[in-house]
């Protein structure tokens, strides 16, 4: 994941250098991508500590986005993902493990983008708002009941367009989402109800392809 984002950087780097004083390719105002992604958690202790450190899988997450440009050198962009997650954790001190199911996230993010210059690659730099729905949970085999509240966090945005011709074009994106959760567990012998907060901040790293119009 740190090659990927040398290279992103290395990119973006290349193109503050080499930028170009250009209007927005034949004055298109709408981009449409289509990308895949690895979401890659980065998971924290939870607190209270009472389930230890989680463990989010990694996953495969495609995604839609849009984007309308408000000058030849910003736009903002609204994005949707999909990845279905398993959630569990390991607690050191006793030893034990912990099922929380898994869910379908849907990440929904927008952000304003500042847009370089450049006839073959348009490096770009994005900050904005997440919102992460939880949705068809499957059964956690260690409690009764678990639910994860949906959640909005920060992102922060890195990428760059290759062009392939007039109206298509590759896209190599990298987001950060500050991700904080709550979660309420209902053990199924006592019936203990434990809320507990942990942040997964996952990265979203991908390739794809785009269309301007």
């Amino acid at each position: 994941m740190k090659t990927i984002t040398v290279v992103l950087l290395s990119v973006l780097t290349f193109g503050m250098l080499n930028a170009q004083e250009a209007s927005n390719e034949n004055n298109s105002k709408w981009k449409v991508k289509v990308r895949g992604n690895l979401y890659i958690p980065n998971e924290m202790a939870s607190s209270p500590a009472i389930y230890g450190d989680f463990m989010v899988q990694k996953t495969i997450a495609p995604s839609l986005e849009v984007a309308y440009y408000l000058a030849d050198n910003w736009a903002v962009e609204l994005g949707v993902a999909t990845s279905e997650n398993t959630f569990s954790s390991f607690n050191e001190v006793t030893a034990q493990s912990f099922d929380f199911g898994s869910y379908r996230l849907i990440p929904l993010t927008l952000t304003l983008q500042y847009i370089l210059d450049g006839e073959q690659i348009r490096p770009y730099l994005g900050a904005g708002v997440n919102y992460t729905p939880f949705i068809d949970k499957k059964a956690s085999r260690s409690f009764e009941q678990v639910s994860i509240d949906n959640a909005v966090g920060f992102v922060a945005q890195l990428g760059f367009d290759y062009k392939l011709c007039e109206k298509w074009f590759l896209n190599f994106d990298i987001k950060y989402i500050v991700l904080h959760l709550e979660m309420e567990t209902e053990a199924k012998v006592t019936g203990a109800i434990n809320n507990v907060d942990f942040d997964i901040n996952p990265l979203m790293a991908g390739a794809g392809i785009g269309y301007r119009f």
